[in-house]
């Protein structure tokens, strides 16, 4: 997808989720599975994948490290704790976010300002959430 073409639905669904919330690696496999039930693990993982490369190439989201949840409102705005791109890429590319219920909660997913302006833009322009 060119940085220049429109974001498709789920993927602005991606980013609101992330702006609301703290979410973590495996959520938006986890959503996108429980709105289509028909959806295998590793269709939703493959789906989920490509969201998760497209909108860190257009520098959308970012993930970070954290591995308290109760540190989250901290880490989410520490420099230190954000994935290089090469970090970002080896999580992506990992397992362990694709298990239902992951024993390790420990990579987090959170919209760029960017991000934010674009999925917020969505939502002013269309008059409704995706």
């Amino acid at each position: 997808m060119d940085a220049d073409e429109p974001l498709e639905s789920f993927e602005v669904r991606f980013l609101l989720a992330a702006i609301d919330n703290f979410q973590g690696l495996w959520e938006p496999a986890f959503r996108l599975r429980r709105a289509d039930p028909t959806r295998s693990d590793e269709q939703a993982a493959v789906v989920v994948e490509g969201v998760l490369r497209d909108l860190l190439r257009r520098d959308l989201i970012y993930l970070f490290r954290c591995d308290r949840e109760a540190d989250l409102p901290d880490a989410i705005n520490d420099p230190s704790a954000r994935l290089s791109a090469k970090e970002a890429e080896t999580e992506i590319a990992s397992d362990w976010w694709r298990e239902r219920l992951p024993s390790r909660a420990h990579i987090w997913i959170a919209a760029t300002d960017e991000g934010e302006r674009v999925a917020l833009a969505f939502e002013a322009d269309t008059g409704e959430e995706p």
